[in-house]
């Protein structure tokens, strides 16, 4: 049996070598710098919540330097065209239009407010003790009403800034998982009498719970595999309005995945 060649000392690559070079460090700043350019892209309607989940995933989980600085020149468009990976897809597309390059100080295109530095929650830390910091437009609400009868929105459409319901014996079932918004945060305005608030959302993107409940509970249903990220700069959805006999439910559940037969039994 041959034994092992020795190991040449002078080799970079070696891991033993004390002398090799240590891998270069992604920090936070530039992360959650990277998220927000991408929570604008979500508000300029480049990309869904569903593609902001999957990219910002990457963002926050890769750790070799050159992988996310290519992510990042694809995100802000200074980079060559994309190889066949999906998140350089959907990072190209999260990159801005030429137009929307040339008029940073257009008020029409804000930049999402930073929000404060902190470590990764779990989602129901922070839809039962939502951010103070977080700004709720006052503007005029469009509202969707219904008598008996229920409001089931999903699939490729788009959010305004804010939206209003206003339902009487009927529920409220909302599926944001593939849809666009038209600004970092959107209001959604719900007022029920006997019916339910169901809201389901991708990983990543920010629940604030300023509803008010009058014989209701709360609650929230995680994603198959722990506790969701909450990452600074994501998208957030604000939910205000009140309902009477009638609970919220709030879902996290990954793009196309299915809610399980005893969750739908228990949960509805």
């Amino acid at each position: 049996m041959t034994s092992p060649e020795p190991t040449d000392p002078t080799d970079p690559t070696d891991p033993t070598d004390p002398t090799a070079p240590l891998p270069a460090r992604i920090t936070d700043d530039r992360r959650q710098a990277l998220n927000e350019k991408l929570t604008l892209a979500v508000g300029q309607g480049r990309i869904d919540l569903s593609e902001f989940s999957t990219i910002s995933d990457a963002v926050w989980s890769v750790t070799d330097a050159d992988r996310f600085s290519r992510i990042e020149q694809l995100v802000t468009g200074k980079t060559t065209p994309p190889d066949d990976a999906e998140i350089d897809r959907l990072a190209e597309k999260a990159a801005p239009s030429p137009e929307d390059a040339a008029k940073p100080g257009d008020p029409t295109n804000p930049a999402p407010a930073v929000k404060p530095k902190g470590s990764i929650s779990s989602f129901s830390t922070t839809i039962n003790h939502y951010q103070s910091s977080t700004v709720v437009p006052e503007n005029h609400v469009p509202i969707q009403s219904t008598w008996f009868g229920d409001i089931r929105l999903k699939g490729t459409m788009q959010l305004r800034e804010r939206e209003g319901y206003s339902l009487v014996f009927g529920d409220l079932d909302l599926d944001l998982r593939e849809m666009t918004l038209t600004a970092s945060t959107t209001v959604l305005q719900a007022n029920l009498i006997f019916g339910d608030v169901k809201l389901t959302v991708p990983p990543g993107v920010q629940v604030v719970n300023q509803m008010k409940l009058t014989f209701g509970d709360v609650k929230v249903s995680q994603r198959e595999g722990g506790a969701t990220p909450n990452y600074p700069g994501a998208p957030t959805v604000v939910l205000t309005g009140r309902t009477m006999f009638g609970d919220l439910r709030v879902r996290v559940a990954e793009p196309g995945e299915k809610q399980s037969f005893w969750n739908w039994l228990i949960e509805g």
